[in-house]
């Protein structure tokens, strides 16, 4: 079974290309490559983000990133991600977890 994480990039990042440096960070923490969302809005049209309640759309959807580049979508298995969320990386500056 797997587990799909959407890590959002935060509205107010000051250097677009730390992007780039945030996505290998996430890829060598989660061990995968991450595939790089230009619009997450784009994601509300496809399962499973189509069946997410409004609350979660909305908290999803607000605030993005608004150069090229939104976020980041990595496909895993199941696995307690807590401990990477929680490290302190060069994410937690510049990415937004769901939690």
């Amino acid at each position: 079974m797997n587990m799909l994480i959407l890590a959002k990039v935060k509205f107010d990042l000051r250097d677009p290309d730390e992007i780039y440096f945030a996505q290998r960070e996430i890829d060598a923490l989660l061990d995968t490559k991450t595939k790089f969302i230009k619009t997450i809005a784009t994601l509300i049209k496809d399962k499973p983000f189509n069946l997410l309640d409004e609350e979660v759309i909305h908290l999803i959807t607000r605030l993005v990133y608004m150069g090229e580049g939104q976020g980041f979508l990595a496909d895993i298995p199941l696995t307690n991600i807590t401990s990477v969320v929680k490290r302190p990386t060069f994410l937690e500056n510049y990415m937004q977890f769901l939690k």
